[in-house]
């Protein structure tokens, strides 16, 4: 039977060896209680930060360093002992036993701390030296602090660290034969021997310090006592606000690291913070603001995310509400390190914080170590909670403020955020600009010009690294300044302040100036932007309409109201034939590759990658549709504005865009005949095009012989030449004058195209299955880009020597024996399938 006693003040301030020495007391960590976290391998940070302060505590020697307040209960034991249990504090304890036992040996103090720490009683005769600093969370976990007590540690003969660790302590420990090899499985015993490492690692070449941490008139190293049965509080309010002893997470001890920042800070000079209680406004510090609301009305502002997150999910695959809430702390605050920092320090911290994936990959130090928690940070941070939870809570109970906005997807984008779950650099970019107007201006009729232009700028610029995504964000940043008439400042904003792409920002400001002149050109401006492909970059309409050029000219928009309504007639017709051609996920499907055929009439629209040239993608940086309309590519291979050839067939498109096909094939049938000839294999063999892989990558090379340059070109079935590839021309030839034509080049009953991998064979198509006696004959038709001419091999499959009367036949059709095989060589392209019959013709009369 036990009663509680009370020889101990709340609120005293106490040490760890005064309740020992002079209290008499023994320390028992309950069942309740979780294991020791400290010693834990993903601790290191929070056990860094602790023996860091210990250690700076101890080297000042300035006394009643208070480590807060320790909660529990004195209860008296069936002996005359004094039983202090602890319920709250054990982290804090356990370390100091540890470094209490540590510098005792350290000092040559042992037989001082065994005369505190240690009692004796006798069984069956036998002396029996207990610890009083005690566990009783496993049997194990006692039986260990009644040897560690025990033990002398001759730090001159520890054993040898393992490789790359530093646990010559912890090791010369469990090699005591009094170690016990299951307690391996004890996790505070594992956690014990992690700290002692750290505390040998920290403080082994200190000296005196165990007399300094005893010393009982000026006690450096204290805490303040709390009975919990003084204040009626029993342990299961412990219990369940430590949830049966489950470890803090990391968003917890980010927060209780982040307010005890912030109780220390000078913030409070500068803001003034208030809650409103029955109609009466309280005054609270920065720190009692954040302390309050993190846990009340800010928690409504994840909790139906975090529902609507996990509903349906299996108790794996759910986040936790504070990993939400963390993920959310995060990327402000890397938006917010990349805004305000630059250096090259600066871009290596942010690629570290870009890695972050789960809650333990950062902490409260690397986040302070940065320096980016200050005063700004973190009343920016109140600030947008204040405002979200107004305006998604308070207001409307959804995670929508902008109405019908294309520009910016709120609900999508605070999932993302809390998800952590971002895929490119722009959207982190936009989810900063709308934090920064909602922080500056709340929610007005301005927020969405501003995410229009923060997303037409970004969408539109291609980012490599990093280091574009910090330029990018500063420049937000910058722009946020004027974010509340973005319109009207765009209009003389200087072009070479900013880090986006050049054209997209004089487009922008070019569409400001029109969106300026009235709701006319707004609606027409907004109607084109808001189109999934283009994505806000309209920049070919306005060069196509000659708005652009205007601009250039003048460096301004100041045209008459005639001029104003003949540009917004043209550019309203340029609008409709592009969404007439382009759909939102890129270039509408026509038959027979009927658009790109028609867009070859007016020149070579091809882009370049690398070797390569592709007859454009939907989607892609540099060989796409929309980056021929951004800028027609990196390399002009005609050194022309390949986007102008867009520009020429819309022109000759006809303005019955619903009948488009007919138009578009109406000007193949016009133009085709003035074309380069090689173009022409493209317009009038569309099956050419469905070779093409993914990239849809042809290859030009190009050479001199002694008259003139030639071109060969070959189609790609992947995106080199050492995969399978065709030659154009005999492509061509193969698609309109071989495939699935069995019988017109008797006596060969077959025919095909023989596409190698790799430049060891050439490319051909061929004519074959031609049986006489033992042979088996084919003729391979090849084309010589120098000569621009065709070459006919023909061989005997089988590897037979061609007998005379076959060899007879091809020598009267102009073939010549080339040792085993018969060629004809310089033949052109209006001759080939003359010669080619022919010579079909006699080998059938044999």
């Amino acid at each position: 039977m036990t009663e509680d006693i009370n020889n101990t003040e709340s609120g005293e301030r106490v040490s760890l060896y005064s309740l020992f020495k002079e209290k008499r007391y023994r320390i028992e960590i309950p069942i309740i209680q979780r294991d020791y976290a400290h010693g834990r391998e993903s601790k290191k940070d929070v056990r860094d930060d602790f023996l860091e302060a210990l250690m700076k505590y101890l080297e000042d020697n300035l006394p009643n360093r208070d480590l807060d307040f320790i909660y529990g209960s004195l209860l008296k034991g069936t002996k005359d002992d004094i039983r202090f249990i602890p319920l709250d504090g054990q982290q804090r304890l356990t370390t100091l036993f540890l470094l209490h036992w540590f510098l005792a040996n350290l000092d040559d103090e042992v037989d001082e701390f065994k005369s505190v720490f240690t009692s004796e009683s006798t069984s069956n005769g036998k002396v029996i030296i207990k610890s009083n600093f005690t566990y009783e969370t496993r049997t194990s976990s006692t039986e260990f602090c009644d040897k560690l007590v025990e033990f002398e540690i001759d730090f001159n003969n520890l054993l040898e660290p393992n490789e790359n660790k530093s646990n010559s302590l912890s090791g010369t420990i469990k090699n005591q034969n009094w170690y016990h090899i299951s307690w391996g499985d004890d996790p505070t015993i594992q956690g014990m021997l992690l700290m002692l490492d750290a505390i040998h690692e920290k403080f082994t070449n200190t000296t005196n310090f165990y007399s300094r941490l005893t010393n009982l008139d000026k006690p450096i190293i204290t805490f303040q006592f709390l009975n919990l049965k003084e204040f009626n509080l029993t342990d299961d309010l412990y219990i369940k606000m430590n949830a049966r002893g489950k470890p803090l997470n990391p968003f917890e001890n980010l927060k209780a690291k982040l307010e005890q920042l912030v109780k220390k800070s000078t913030y409070n000079k500068s803001h003034d913070y208030y809650i409103i209680y029955k109609d009466k406004h309280i005054p609270k510090t920065v720190q009692e603001y954040f302390s309050f609301n993190i846990d009340t009305k800010w928690s409504s502002l994840f909790w139906k995310i975090y529902k609507e997150i996990n509903e349906g999910k299996s108790t794996k695959e759910k986040h936790s509400y504070d990993s939400l809430v963390m993920n959310f702390f995060h990327n402000f605050l890397v938006n917010y390190y990349a805004a305000k920092n630059s250096g090259k320090k600066h871009l290596e911290n942010i690629n570290q914080l870009l890695k972050h994936k789960k809650d333990s990959d950062v902490s409260f130090s690397f986040y302070a170590g940065l320096g980016c928690i200050n005063e700004e940070f973190v009343c920016s941070l109140i600030d947008l909670l204040d405002k979200l939870y107004e305006y998604y809570v308070e207001r409307n109970n959804s995670y929508k403020i902008l109405p019908n906005c294309f520009y910016y997807s709120e609900e999508s984008t605070f999932r993302r955020n809390v998800e952590n779950n971002y895929s490119n650099y722009n959207q982190r970019i936009q989810y900063y600009g709308f934090c920064q107007f909602l922080i500056k201006h709340g929610v007005t009729d301005n927020f969405s010009d501003w995410m229009r232009v923060v997303y037409n700028l970004t969408e539109n610029h291609i980012y490599n690294n990093s280091t574009e995504y910090i330029n990018s964000i500063r420049t937000i940043d910058h722009l946020s300044q004027n974010s509340s008439d973005i319109v009207n400042h765009l209009t003389t904003i200087n072009i070479k302040s900013s880090y986006f792409h050049k054209m997209q920002l004089i487009e922008e400001r070019i569409k400001s100036i029109l969106i300026k002149k009235g709701v006319k050109w707004e609606s027409s401006i907004k109607n084109a932007e808001q189109h999934d492909y283009f994505t806000g970059q309209i920049g070919f309409l306005l060069s196509f309409s000659e708005i652009d050029g205007y601009y250039d000219n003048n460096s301004n928009l100041d045209w008459s109201p005639a001029e104003d309504n003949s540009y917004y007639n043209v550019f309203t017709i340029y609008n409709s034939k592009a969404k007439a051609v382009f759909l939102d996920n890129g270039l509408k499907h026509f038959n027979n590759y009927i658009w790109e055929r028609a867009l070859l009439t007016k020149g070579f629209y091809f882009l370049k990658e690398g070797y390569n040239n592709s007859a454009c993608i939907k989607i892609d940086r540099d060989i796409s549709w929309k980056r021929l309309l951004l800028d027609g590519g990196q390399e002009d291979y005609l050194k022309k504005d390949k986007r102008s050839l867009v520009k020429n067939l819309f022109d000759d498109i006809d303005y019955d865009i619903a009948n488009i096909e007919n138009s578009l094939q109406k000007i193949i049938k016009r133009e085709k005949g003035n074309v380069i000839e090689w173009y022409k294999d493209f317009i009038e063999t569309p099956e050419l095009f469905d070779y093409l892989g993914a990239k849809r990558f042809i290859r030009i090379e190009s050479g001199k012989n002694e008259l003139k340059w030639y071109v060969n070109v070959f189609l790609l079935k992947g995106e080199r030449m050492s995969g399978a590839h065709r030659e154009l021309r005999t492509s061509s030839f193969f698609i309109n004058n071989i495939q699935g034509r069995k019988d017109k080049y008797a006596p060969f009953a077959s025919g095909g195209y023989y596409d190698p991998s790799g430049r060891e064979d050439e490319p051909c198509t061929y004519i074959c299955d031609f049986k006489y006696k033992k042979g088996d004959y084919e003729i391979d038709i090849y084309y010589d880009a120098p000569d621009d001419t065709y070459r006919l091999e023909f061989y005997n499959d089988n590897d037979n020597a061609i007998p005379n009367k076959i060899g007879n036949v091809m020598t009267s059709s102009n073939f010549q024996l080339m040792d085993h095989y018969y060629t004809r060589t310089g033949i052109n392209s209006k001759s080939l399938k003359r010669i080619l019959r022919k010579t079909c013709i006699n080998l059938s009369n044999i």
